[in-house]
């Protein structure tokens, strides 16, 4: 039996994990986002609140991970985006932040 979540229903269950730390706009960025990878596969999957927490997390904004996952000291947005855009992707969280997948 398949139940196929809305994706009011996908952010909602984000937002309801208590061990991440999503916002409410970045949980909104990542249900897109990983709609988007099942339009491009063609495929549907499971969806796995524990699983998306342990590959994906919120920063906000590109230094700040990019610091975190890389080291160092990023002076611009732009130039942290395109450092951590080797490695990862990454997705804009609207009103500030990013969101990348771990590598």
């Amino acid at each position: 039996m398949v139940h196929t979540l809305t994706s009011a229903e996908a952010v909602d269950r984000l937002l309801s994990d208590h061990y991440a730390n999503w916002s409410p706009a970045g949980a909104r960025a990542l249900v897109e986002h990983l709609e988007q990878i099942e339009d491009d596969i063609g495929e549907p999957f499971e969806f796995d609140a524990v699983a998306i927490r342990c590959d994906y997390s919120e920063y906000g904004s590109a230094c700040d991970a990019a610091a975190d996952l890389l080291g160092g000291v990023w002076s611009t947005d732009v130039e942290a985006v395109i450092a951590l855009e080797r490695h990862t992707p990454v997705i804009g969280v609207p009103g500030g932040g990013v969101i990348v997948q771990a590598f």
